[in-house]
């Protein structure tokens, strides 16, 4: 069971914690995660989370404002404590940045990336793309390597911090013509060949159908 939330901004971090603390605690609850899409203040860097949270877009968390800490910095975790992915960096207790690449100091941003996570007592692929990712940028091409390796069969989720183009077709209040999607991203999530594709807007909203295997006269 998973929670999806878009960008927070400084002024509203307690507020996000204090909610997510509320749902966990709720009928609604527990959950087994929570991914954050889109912008996050550094300032959630001080809040220990109810739940394990993933930071998708980690651009702003270069360095902690208050304490100068590199946010790929590891901390030593206890032995008895799961191993992280690689570019899977912890921040704080069960506050993680998907941080792609190999996650050190030594990265100078947040680079697109899949990784395997133990969500509950579930294995999920999870993808992930930085924000004004471009076809022909560095920060994907690792990315693009491993969507065409024969290992790769899809993902569950894929997070990215903008809009795919041609989404406008869902978006009715939107004006015939206007287009508010990326290209590049449109032909990433078409090669990710994700079950879900998750991005935040900050005026627009839509939702497709829950996901369906495909009906099939044989299994393997």
């Amino acid at each position: 069971k998973l929670l999806l939330i878009g960008s927070i901004d400084a002024d509203h971090v307690d507020d996000a914690v204090k909610k997510l603390t509320t749902l966990q605690k709720s009928k609604a609850g527990p959950f087994d995660a929570c991914f954050c899409v889109g912008s996050c203040s550094p300032a959630i860097q001080k809040h220990a989370m109810p739940l394990p949270v993933f930071i998708q877009d980690c651009s702003r968390l270069s360095k902690d404002e208050s304490t100068g800490t590199a946010v790929a910095e590891k901390e030593e975790d206890d032995d008895e404590e799961e191993e992280l992915p690689k570019g899977v960096v912890k921040l704080n207790t069960n506050l993680f940045a998907l941080y792609g690449g190999d996650g050190t100091n030594n990265q100078q941003a947040p680079l697109a990336d899949i990784w395997t996570l133990t969500i509950g007592k579930t294995q999920m692929v999870v993808a992930s793309v930085p924000p004004h990712a471009r076809l022909d940028s560095d920060a994907i091409k690792s990315f693009q390597e491993k969507l065409t390796h024969v290992s790769y069969v899809g993902c569950d989720l894929l997070l990215t911090s903008e809009f795919p183009q041609g989404i406008e077709r869902l978006l009715p209040q939107l004006q015939e013509g206007a287009v508010v999607g990326s290209f590049d991203i449109a032909d990433l999530a078409l090669r990710a060949r994700a079950r879900y594709h998750v991005s935040p807007h900050g005026m627009f909203y839509s939702q497709s159908n829950p996901f369906r295997h495909l009906k099939s006269a044989s299994s393997t």
